[in-house]
């Protein structure tokens, strides 16, 4: 038996129990949150192996205050509070199950080792995965007025890129069509807390004109990775994920769709279930290891997200 491996037999542990539930679970979801993306732009709203495949979370949506034009000694009417409710069912399994041979059993350096290897690029498949569909479904999500040739809930005067029509980004022009973005947001009275701004990585590019970006490049700060971030660049958190999802045009040209949000507008929930580790197979000399993980998301603020349909022109 490795070293390793006698030090777990020694804390009260089998080798293999370092792959099952919670030990496993606590690890996975305290390592995933931090490196994905979907976490900096949704509210996570349950996680942990409470969740269940199936289950409805109801939640109340967050009330909006009223204030009056007042005189003196008038008599004031009381405004009604409306509790809105939204439900969220977990709909959505992705899973696994791995073996590992008898004979290849000791030859692991300690399966603490072998398990923190997996987890990395357990967590990286993962989140590759929910974030390309996150992004899309807030995509298709945002409100109707929030997006299009005639966005913009008062004027309808900002021109975001249609099918047929997407429009074109490029070094001359980012920071204006941001703005617009933005501005959307403003008209929906979107918190300014949190705000994001979700491009495509070749965006980098139409960046390097200005000097933020060029001084985070130099210094090695700027963002190379979906979850690294620029901040604060017209109000947004800026991020450049490698899933982002992309479109064949009918026009002929790959577009994106340029997201910008807050994250109370997409809800998220996740969790593992049925983490079991050291089952034996008759027909088989090792040890398997399966469990599965339950998730799920939705649009709750459909007006608290605008989107741009573009291409970028490097």
């Amino acid at each position: 038996m490795s070293e390793n491996n006698k030090m777990l037999a020694a804390s009260g542990y089998r080798p293999y129990d370092y792959l099952s539930s919670p030990i496993f679970v606590d690890k996975f979801l305290a390592e995933y949150y931090p490196v994905s993306l979907v976490a900096n732009i949704t509210t996570a709203v349950a996680e942990g192996t409470s969740i269940r495949y199936g289950q409805e979370y109801v939640f109340k949506r967050e009330p909006e205050a009223e204030w009056f034009d007042l005189r003196k000694n008038q008599r004031m009417e009381p405004s009604e509070i409306t509790i809105e409710t939204v439900t969220m069912n977990i709909g959505r399994l992705r899973g696994f199950m791995v073996k590992v041979d008898s004979l290849d059993y000791e030859s692991v350096n300690g399966m603490k080792t072998f398990v923190d290897a997996w987890i990395k690029s357990a967590k990286r498949k993962l989140s590759e995965y929910i974030d390309r569909h996150v992004i899309n479904a807030m995509a298709h999500g945002a409100a109707a007025c929030n997006k299009g040739n005639a966005a913009g809930i008062k004027y309808g005067n900002y021109q975001l890129g249609v099918t047929g029509a997407p429009v074109t980004i490029n070094k001359d022009n980012i920071l204006t069509y941001m703005m617009y973005l933005g501005l959307v947001l403003d008209e929906q009275n979107a918190p300014k807390e949190d705000r994001f701004l979700i491009l495509p990585p070749e965006a980098r590019v139409a960046f390097m004109s200005y000097p933020m970006f060029q001084s985070q490049c130099a210094s090695g700060t700027a963002p190379m990775t979906s979850t690294e971030k620029v901040p604060n660049i017209n109000g947004f958190t800026l991020y450049f994920p490698s899933t982002m999802p992309s479109y064949g045009d009918p026009s002929g040209k790959i577009a994106f769709p340029i997201i910008a949000g807050v994250k109370s507008a997409t809800y998220f929930a996740m969790g593992m279930q049925d983490v079991k580790a050291g089952l034996e197979n008759a027909d088989s000399w090792g040890k398997y290891w399966r469990g599965r993980s339950v998730f799920d998301w939705k649009v709750v603020r459909p007006e608290f997200l605008a989107v741009a349909y573009a291409t970028i022109q490097i």
